[in-house]
């Protein structure tokens, strides 16, 4: 296993990721920012087409732009009108792109590391980066004290255990293992099913309104999805 690379990798994601979506989502509201994360099946299949030579069928690229276009419903009947700050648009694409290129290039890694291992690695390589940025800025600052202060806090460790475990860790490991297996652009298309659970959890657990465009967006996700995982063995497009 090459070291170099993985470190590389983890500028793109989680680094890269999150740093343009903290930016974009400063200057932009989440609803439109949103809009452009819902294009990321979109851009990977492009991206694995060109760079991993994958080859998709007319109805899984049908299946794919369906899977878009449920996002883009519900988003777009849940707010009354678009911002022009082409900035925070900026920052969100290379948002996207950041973790669009990171599944693409680690793709290629996969096919020699175990998932479990490239995973590692990758967190590793990532928060050593950020947390010497970090303690680098406070020194800078003259308060390294604050630094250590906030672990003091109960809360803040029960969200760094949660955000770091949960929600990075165990799916970083699953969808790497997903891209060890499946085509990249497959994968892809899978990650417009956040949001569409993430909405339903809510109706559920916390007992918000359910929506008629919910309902309608969500079809649309899961029959795109359907559509995508669907191959025949005949010469593709």
């Amino acid at each position: 296993m090459r070291v170099i690379p993985l470190i590389e990798l983890s500028l793109l994601y989680p680094i890269g990721f999150f740093a343009f979506q903290i930016f974009g989502i400063l200057i932009i509201p989440t609803s439109e920012a949103s809009i452009i994360y819902a294009s990321l099946p979109i851009f990977t299949l492009l991206a694995s087409s060109v760079i991993l030579k994958e080859k998709t069928i007319l109805h899984q690229k049908i299946g794919t732009v369906l899977s878009v276009a449920g996002i883009v419903y519900i988003v777009l009947q849940s707010f009354d009108h678009l911002s022009t700050n082409y900035l925070g648009y900026f920052f969100i694409l290379c948002s996207l792109l950041s973790v669009v290129f990171y599944s693409i290039f680690l793709k290629k890694i996969l096919e020699k590391t175990p998932s479990i291992t490239a995973t590692y690695y990758l967190l590793l390589y990532a928060a050593l980066i950020v947390n010497v940025a970090n303690i680098g800025n406070h020194i800078g600052e003259g308060n390294i004290a604050s630094y250590l202060e906030r672990f003091s806090t109960a809360d803040y460790v029960y969200v760094i255990l949660y955000l770091g475990i949960l929600s990075t860790l165990v799916t970083s490991f699953f969808t790497n293992y997903s891209l060890k297996y499946l085509p990249a652009s497959l994968v892809g298309v899978f990650n417009n099913l956040s949001p569409v659970i993430g909405l339903f959890a809510g109706v559920i657990i916390l007992h918000e309104n359910l929506y008629n465009y919910y309902i309608y967006g969500g079809l649309l996700v899961l029959v795109g999805i359907a559509m995508s995982t669907i191959t025949k063995n005949k010469e593709k497009i």
